[in-house]
């Protein structure tokens, strides 16, 4: 049972009193100012007293030196920046808009990217992904791997052209931009844990804006499938947290365990789905997950994901790029999106397209054209380099048939491009050699 207030009152007293400020100081690591929370305590204190352990584990000095060290290297990521990103965000062909869904506590927006295809008619409904980072400021590493995200997303990579054209991304960079521009660890300008708050009647205005805007998309022609919430653990080690059937369901048990593994099939880095098991006593209420659980079942993907807190980008192992990508590659294969993305339904040109390259002598790539038509065939690596250029010119009208090459390829998972005048099709390519 949790203590009542006043105990954790006295309690807190004691601490300060036995341990000095050293403790608090620690917490607020390089704040600009004190904070308080909705118990009056210091954030360290109200997080010594809490029944639960914190999904991103302890906040320790180790942790803290490592934050500082990030922050003096110029490895944070402030307010500031990020409102120079969105100018340059706002000029690229594929962000339909950047819009505020709302302010925080001191008044700063919070920041929705809209990336999809917007350069063609939407001819057939789109599916609808969620990526929230930097609720807890220090996590620096959350915006790290939601930078290369957004990089790949508004790229002509042609993996990123097959998910804008069946998908819609919606990313909140800075969830919490004034815990980052105050420095704290966990918490927005009034010392509360945004993570926290998704089952307050009257939550902090940041999770409110938030929430409000999750359940406009939850309600609208494309609700969301897939809700990625991005942090950074103390933990050496990536990992998703698999909610426990006991919490969830044995149905959304095993749909975690195919997404978790679909990521790992591309990076396998990420730990497996039993590294961190959670809700498997009972279902907490209070974070983003809780909420899309209890509204809307297995019918969205929700998770967190934590990367690892203590490397930069400069280390040779950090791989927030492998990460960004696995995640993205993650949502196609769980969204079934390797067998269709096609990008003009005005066209009857490609009415047939076969493919037959993982066991065959001769691997092969087959299609017929009802009229003739110019043609460009591609194939391209997991991080979207081109590695074969099969074949750019005009065919006849029936059936074509080219020779797949793949015989000095490293084994893994490519992408075939098919370019038939203005349809595209993207296809997965395992090969083993």
């Amino acid at each position: 049972m949790k203590p009542n207030y006043s105990y954790r009152t006295i309690a807190a007293l004691f601490f300060l009193f036995a341990f000095g400020t050293h403790g608090i100081l620690l917490a607020q690591s390089t704040m600009a100012g004190p904070l308080i929370n909705h118990l009056g305590l210091s954030p360290d204190l109200d997080q010594m007293f809490e029944s639960h352990d914190d999904k991103c584990g302890p906040i320790d000095e180790k942790a803290l030196a490592a934050y500082r060290a990030l922050a003096a290297a110029g490895e944070d990521y402030k307010y500031d920046q990020l409102l120079g990103d969105i100018e340059l965000w706002k000029e690229n062909k594929y962000v339909e808009h950047v819009e505020s869904i709302g302010k925080s506590v001191q008044g700063r927006d919070i920041w929705e990217l809209k990336i999809t295809a917007t350069d063609r008619l939407q001819v057939r409904p789109r599916h609808t992904i969620t990526i929230h980072a930097r609720t807890h400021p220090h996590e620096i590493q959350s915006w790290w791997v939601c930078q290369h995200i957004i990089q790949f997303l508004i790229s002509d990579d042609p993996l990123a052209a097959a998910l804008r054209e069946q998908c819609t991304f919606y990313v909140y960079p800075m969830y919490n931009p004034d815990g980052v521009n105050l420095m704290t660890t966990r918490y927005n300008a009034n010392g509360v844990d945004l993570e926290r708050e998704w089952d307050k009647p009257a939550p902090q205005v940041e999770a409110a804006a938030l929430k409000r805007r999750y359940s406009e998309l939850m309600n609208s022609a494309e609700p969301i499938e897939v809700a990625l919430n991005l942090h950074s653990s103390s933990d050496p080690e990536r990992y998703f947290w698999y909610h426990h059937e006991s919490g969830t369901s044995a149905e959304f048990a095993r749909l975690e365990r195919e997404f978790i593994g679909n990521v790992r099939n591309w990076f396998s880095r990420i730990m497996p789905w039993d590294y961190a098991v959670s809700w498997n006593g009972s279902t907490p209420t209070h974070f983003p997950e809780s909420w899309f659980w209890f509204n809307f079942g297995t019918n969205v993907m929700a998770l967190t994901y934590e990367d690892i807190f203590a490397h930069n980008q400069q280390t040779p192992d950090a791989y927030f790029d492998s990460a960004a990508l696995a995640l993205l590659h993650g949502v196609v294969d769980y969204l079934n999106l390797n067998s269709v993305a096609s990008v003009d339904e005005g066209t009857n040109s490609l009415t047939n397209f076969s493919l037959s390259i993982i066991n065959g002598q001769n691997p092969s790539l087959t299609f017929r054209v009802a009229e003739r038509e110019d043609v460009e065939v591609r194939m391209f690596d997991g991080l979207g380099r081109e590695v074969r250029s099969i074949f750019n010119g005009s065919v006849s009208s029936g059936e074509q048939k080219f020779a797949l090459d793949i015989g000095n390829l490293s084994s893994g998972m490519y992408y075939l491009q098919v370019r038939v005048g203005s349809t595209i099709v993207v296809k997965q390519i395992p090969v083993l050699n």
